[in-house]
Order: C-alpha cells, then structure tokens, then sequence
C-alpha cells in the first residue's frame, strides 16, 4: 500500500453569494480563463486566476439546470442543459440545441466532457429516485446522438488517459468508477472495468493528471482523493467544505487543482460550522494536468 500524501486545500474566491451546486470546473488554456457551473441555479461562470485569488468575471443565466460545460475548437462552447445540448459560438449566440431527454422524462442531463476525437459525452441522472435509469450519450460534431451505456443510477466524473484510450466514468449511486477501452477513431467503448467501489463513500467529479492518476471529488467528505488507474489511493487533497464536487487542473502550467463545492444538501448547523461551503478552492497537488479536449 503506498504512502498517502495529505495535500491542503485553501479559499481562493469572494463570489459574493455561494454556489448552490458549483460544479464541471475547466480551464480555457487560449483564453485564460475558468468556467465553472452552478447546476442548480443554472448558471455558467467564469473568472481569471490572478496569482492565487480566483478573480470572478460574471455569469449567464440559462433559466435551467446547466451540468457541464466544454470548450469548442472555434472558441465557442458546448453547454449541458437540462434536457438539451445547447452550442454557443464565440459571439456567445446560441447557434444549435439537441434533445437529448424528453420533456416527459423525470431526468436532467449532468457531468459531461470532450473526447480526443472531438464529440462530447454527457451523463444523466434520474430527479425521482429511479435506480438503473442513467445512461451517458455521445453526440459528434454532426449532432448524431449514440447512447454510449446504460443501466446507470447517477452518471458523473469522467475522464481520459494520457493516450486517449482509456475512459473513466463515475457511477455515484450505488458508488463506482469504471474503467472502458475507448476507440478513439470511432468513439466505441470496449472491455470495463470497475476500478473502485465504494465504501460508503460517494464519488463525484474527477479529473486525469499528466502520470494518468486520477482526482476524484467525493461529496459529503470534504476531500479529493488521487487514485492510480488500479484504484489505489496515493493522496488525499482536504477541503474545509464536506460536499466537495469537481477538481480540475488550471493555469498556465495546469499545476494547480481548483475544487468546486456545494451548500446543498447541508443543514443550518452543517452550513454554520462549514461556512466556505459553495465556495472555490485551491490547492498545489505536486503534479499537472492535462489540456481539456475540445468540441470539434
């Protein structure tokens, strides 16, 4: 069992108000900028790291949930609503939306991410308790919808080795993260492997650094855990917020992990003895990531 290093995670924003339910943090390597959502307010969030402040830059509101959001080759980016898939073009118009859920379905869409081919896959998640119901679609650039898998309860993080060829995806209820062969060429899955379960904790967001470890955010733990493609726990990032959601490698040297974190699901007495919780943090975790694909 290797040495597990204990990393610290510190306040790096004032965002006035406090994410509801912040989430899907990437950094924008030619504009230099985060974003950021807050899945239940809706909002697409975006701001500047200036030294080790994160200085906040503005919002947009979408009128629904928003789950993630992707970077575009042509500047643009690609948005998760909560049914549609929406494309924004550099001018900040929304330029194309595709259903991906019925209106009818008591489901909204979630965590998603960029693939190296260029087509973006996005998880769901059931708002009426439904277990097996989550499926995860891949859209491509002509806007061909494949569901990807199915017979998932909470589709969340997901992630790509180094060489593209391997997926990661976070199944937070019942608590697992599996590992799938990835055909780049052709977006196909093959082989998975479930690489962790749980023991009562509940994995949400994660991200892949440059050695292909993985850095999962378990929400209600206060913590980001670094695991090893085997599962394999080497460090441990602790985070004075307990539902911590999403890291991601940012700056110009994708040295730095930011973290979002949530208040929902937190009592008065939760919120009063946790008071930074909704908040962004920061921590130096001794590696980098890498660059985030984009939307073809």
């Amino acid at each position: 069992m290797p040495d597990v290093s204990i990393i610290p995670a510190r306040r790096c924003a004032d965002l006035g108000g406090h994410l509801t339910l912040g989430e899907g943090p990437i950094w924008d390597d030619a504009a230099e900028r985060l974003l950021w959502v807050d899945i239940a307010e809706g909002l697409l969030c975006q701001g500047a790291l200036v030294g080790e402040h994160v200085e906040i830059l503005g919002s947009r509101a979408f009128g629904e949930s928003v789950g993630a959001v992707a970077l575009a080759q042509d500047g643009g980016l690609v948005v998760a609503g909560a049914r549609h898939l929406h494309l924004i073009d550099a001018q900040g118009q929304v330029t194309a939306s595709v259903r991906l859920l019925r209106a009818d379905q008591p489901s909204r869409l979630n965590d998603g991410i960029c693939d190296p081919g260029g087509r973006f896959l996005v998880g769901t998640l059931a708002l009426d308790g439904r277990r097996g119901g989550a499926r995860v679609f891949q859209v491509d650039a002509d806007l061909r919808v494949v569901e990807l898998v199915s017979g998932l309860t909470l589709a969340n993080g997901m992630g790509f080795s180094p060489d593209g060829t391997t997926w990661y995806l976070v199944d937070s209820v019942p608590g697992a993260i599996h590992a799938f062969e990835y055909d780049i060429a052709t977006g196909t899955l093959g082989d998975r492997t479930t690489i962790w379960s749980s023991d009562g904790l509940i994995p949400d967001g994660l991200t892949v650094d440059a050695e292909g470890n993985l850095w999962v955010a378990f929400f209600g733990a206060g913590e980001v855990q670094c695991l090893t493609p085997s599962g394999e726990v080497v460090a441990r990032v602790t985070v004075p917020a307990p539902n911590t959601t999403c890291p991601a490698f940012v700056g110009p040297s994708l040295d730095r992990l930011l973290i979002t974190t949530a208040r929902e699901q937190l009592t008065v007495d939760q919120l009063s003895e946790w008071p930074d919780s909704g908040e962004l943090f920061l921590a130096e975790p001794g590696v980098r990531g890498l660059a985030v694909d984009r939307w073809s």
